[in-house]
């Protein structure tokens, strides 16, 4: 087996979030809850103040998310890398998964990333997060239940 140096570093966040609630009838997904890029990517070759922007991450979606769980007794997932990273809102084959360009900005970090980078992103950064929502779903849908997927954005 390959030995595949972990993005994420002993000081960078983990890759998801998960808000308990009370009530099953609905879970809140936050997709672009945060603008942190593992430190080994070094910023992804970008300024400081470009993680204060929409390009980064959904502006205060993270906070609406935090406060509906909170108010609504749910349950929510929030993904805790910036979607310059990768966007967990997106399929693997997906030309913005991890953009090169976003809204008139080049991402240097991102600039013809080989399919081995791309991958590792995947499997470390993209698939816990869904993995876990899908832990968390299974078993309330094999009980029967219909939670409905709410998922926040700016």
């Amino acid at each position: 087996m390959e030995d595949v140096q972990s993005l994420i570093g002993p000081h960078d966040p983990p890759v998801w979030t998960c808000l308990p609630g009370a009530s099953s009838r609905a879970l809140l997904l936050c997709d672009h809850a945060s603008a942190v890029v593992p430190a080994r990517l070094a910023q992804l070759g970008l300024p400081e103040p470009a993680f204060r922007e929409h390009i980064a991450v959904d502006l205060h979606a993270a906070a609406v998310t935090r406060l509906l769980a909170a108010r609504l007794g749910l349950p929510a997932f929030l993904h805790g890398y910036s979607r310059l990273v990768i966007d967990a809102n997106r399929y693997y084959d997906d030309a913005t998964l991890c953009p090169a360009h976003s809204d008139g900005t080049t991402v240097p970090g991102n600039l013809d990333l080989d399919h081995a980078a791309r991958r590792q992103r995947w499997q470390q950064l993209h698939q816990p997060y869904h993995r876990a929502i899908a832990d968390w779903l299974q078993p309330h849908l094999d009980a029967g239940a219909s939670p409905a997927l709410i998922s926040i954005h700016s």
